[in-house]
């Protein structure tokens, strides 16, 4: 059975209401609606709102339920016919044998009657006993069909464990996910989506959970995993099940939620993680799931298996898949020519390429298509702030080469803690530990790493006057450049700037070699030519004429799309965006102040921030909105960074400018509130 626990927090008020709450009373029914067209277990995640209310709604109540048979040692009853009785006298000291005989493994059946219980004692095992085996017995279907529950497709999956706290889970899902609207967002939590019918003794779960696929299935759907942790027993770490379905999660999709204390508190939990010996109840389901780790998942053995898991939970690497998707999804029409590229990074160390370009003219969708030549990389972001920050650049490099090569993995794997810890704070420890060292053992086999830094003229200051990223690549020049080459991309020094070229080819002198964005955009495809060709003289030789700039065509093009050409053609990437914002309303005073506020944040808006600041139906009405503006993963993000200079430089933009004073004013005051 999936291990989808929570952390131990402020306990719940203690009134206690004299009957079982109505579905009414639970969610509002005009507000939410359930969706059970498909019937797949893999579309029942249900509304976080609907999470919360529940939660709300038994707020101090008592509960009593059955169990048809627990395991427990015969000296604890375990055995016997007659019934145990646990009541919240008793009830810490029965879970405590209860898991004694779990864990010896010596536990005999013995049926148990819960009475009186607090809803917020209650682990999560107790909700599925409580609330939903005993529907699933009688309407033989899962809870979230049962209940007709507000379902969708599963915005994220939740691993836990079934052994923590109900209430605990369901705080720690909500503070992770603070940054979402909860009406709009859907949580797959087995004990709901799942048919936790055992009628007869079948178990109609297993079924339902269909050898693993389902789960596979909705961590793909899903936009992350949330890992969600206890601070005493961090029991997911010690459960297959739960190590299963984090190794099922791509590296970017996986988030560890510790809410209410630190990755301190749970740090030898985590270097004491062993797949091997995770507990697992079924036989069946074990060799099922090591099947799968060393079959599908590609891991050499469970050791392998464990130091990937470990690495994960010890670097917490940035995710960059959101922005990705969006270049390939632009870039999927240029015919890429990397072959230059590839011949001068690949074959030695010591070597960097640089991709010098202007504003929009692709060089992110160069970075994103070379990706198949580098063992790591880091796109650097104006817009958001964390992208500038070393400690994070420096996690996710040590962790992506650790993936691609064993004696980079097991270096970082026997860090002592102390050190790992100072790396998670203290940029010298971060970058000689989790880089310098590791790449130091590689070069000893013959080996190199390939590095990609994207957008290195993002990473500057905000005076210009240094720059992080180049700073991490002058240390590599210096302590480790034969097991290292490098691809970065950056626009032209400019003056009374910091010089990132010329550092660089200081550094690197001999082994640099720079080239321009169209050298490996390639030529437009024919499809592309055969559509500008269809467009009025005007416009055909506009998007000639401007073929250079990636984000101009992009511009151009969507809004010929949206529009046709009735209006002259921009004659730069300025004029593409005023296309757009002249076509707003003059007077919608609601989208001034979003677009003020989206460029006075240090980084992208969440999806609940903006709700907060009662924007959140503005969003559709700013200016090109699914292209110049958009959501993606509950953040509102910008197309390019040469929007946000557009719109913040009032001589390009004139009426269009953004005030960002009054978007900081803004920022500030919803903070405060």
């Amino acid at each position: 059975m999936a291990c989808c626990g929570g952390t131990t927090f402020k306990i719940w008020p203690t009134t206690v209401l004299p009957v079982k709450p109505t579905r009414s009373q639970i969610f509002d029914e005009g507000k939410f609606q359930a969706d059970s067209s498909s019937s797949s277990p893999v579309f029942r995640a249900v509304a976080l709102a609907w999470l919360a209310q529940f939660v709300k709604a038994h707020a101090g109540t008592t509960q009593s339920w059955d169990v048809v048979k627990e395991f427990m040692n015969e000296e604890d009853g375990g055995g016997q016919d007659a019934v145990l009785t646990v009541t919240p006298h008793n009830l810490e000291m029965h879970r405590d044998k209860r898991r004694a005989a779990e864990k010896a493994k010596s536990g005999k059946p013995v049926p148990v009657e819960y009475r009186n219980i607090p809803f917020e004692q209650m682990y999560t095992t107790d909700i599925v006993e409580c609330f939903v085996r005993s529907l699933a017995r009688e309407e033989h279907m899962s809870y979230a069909q049962a209940e007709n529950l507000p379902v969708g497709a599963p915005t994220y999956f939740i691993s836990h464990a079934w052994g923590s706290t109900f209430v605990d889970l369901v705080k720690s899902v909500t503070g992770a996910l603070a940054g979402a609207a909860q009406a709009d967002t859907y949580v797959w939590l087995d004990i709901f989506a799942i048919n936790q019918d055992d009628t007869g003794g079948v178990f109609s779960a297993m079924h339902e959970l269909d050898d693993g696929r389902t789960l596979a299935g909705t961590i793909a759907t899903s936009r992350a995993t949330l890992v969600v942790l206890d601070k005493d027993r961090v029991i997911p770490l010690t459960r297959l099940w739960c190590l299963y379905e984090i190794g099922s999660t791509p590296p970017q999709k996986l988030q560890l939620v510790t809410h209410g204390f630190s990755e301190k508190d749970v740090s030898q939990h985590i270097r004491n993680i062993d797949a091997e010996t995770a507990l697992c109840f079924s036989p069946a389901d074990k060799e099922m799931i090591h099947g799968e780790i060393t079959g599908k998942f590609g891991f050499a053995s469970m050791k392998h298996f464990t130091e990937e898991l470990k690495l994960r939970f010890m670097l917490r690497p940035m995710s960059y898949e959101s922005d990705l998707q969006a270049l390939r999804e632009r870039g999927q029409s240029n015919e890429y020519q990397l072959d230059e590229l590839r011949a001068h990074v690949t074959v030695t160390g010591g070597r960097l390429a640089c991709i010098v370009g202007g504003p929009g003219e692709g060089k992110s969708s160069v970075a994103a298509a070379a990706l198949d030549l580098v063992h790591a990389a880091h796109f650097c972001k104006r817009a958001d702030v964390r992208r500038q920050d070393v400690l994070e650049m420096v996690r996710s490099l040590g962790f992506q080469l650790g993936q691609k090569f064993d004696v980079v993995r097991e270096c970082l794997i026997d860090l002592e803690e102390e050190t790992a810890a100072k790396a998670l704070v203290d940029p010298d420890v971060a970058v000689n530990a989790l880089l310098v060292k590791p790449l130091k053992k590689l070069a000893k086999i013959q080996k190199h790493a390939v590095i990609l830094l994207d957008a290195l003229d993002e990473a500057d200051d905000d005076r210009h006057i240094s720059n992080v990223a180049v700073r991490l690549l002058r240390h590599l020049a210096r302590d480790v450049r034969s097991s290292v080459s490098v691809l970065v991309t950056t626009r032209p020094d400019a003056d009374r700037e910091y010089p990132r070229r010329r550092v660089l080819e200081h550094d690197w002198e001999g082994g640099m070699r720079v080239m321009e964005p169209a050298q490996v955009l390639g030529p437009a495809p024919v499809e592309v030519e055969k559509e500008e060709s269809r467009l009025p003289g005007p416009w055909e030789e506009a998007m000639r004429n401007m073929q250079n700039i990636k984000v101009y065509q992009i511009v151009a093009r969507e809004f010929v799309k949206r529009y046709g050409t009735s209006l002259e053609p921009p004659a730069d990437i300025d004029a593409a965006y005023k296309l757009w914002f002249d076509r707003a309303a003059k007077d919608d005073e609601e989208v001034r102040r979003l677009i003020d506020i989206v460029l006075a944040s240090r980084e992208p808006l969440s999806s609940a921030h903006v709700d907060r600041l009662c924007l959140r139906e503005t969003c559709v009405r700013l200016p090109g909105w699914g292209l110049l503006f958009e959501e993606r993963d509950h953040v509102l993000h910008t197309l390019h960074l040469s929007l946000r200079e557009y719109l913040g430089d009032a001589k390009r933009s004139n009426r269009h400018a953004a005030n960002e004073s009054r978007g900081n004013a803004e920022l500030t005051r919803s903070c405060l509130d």
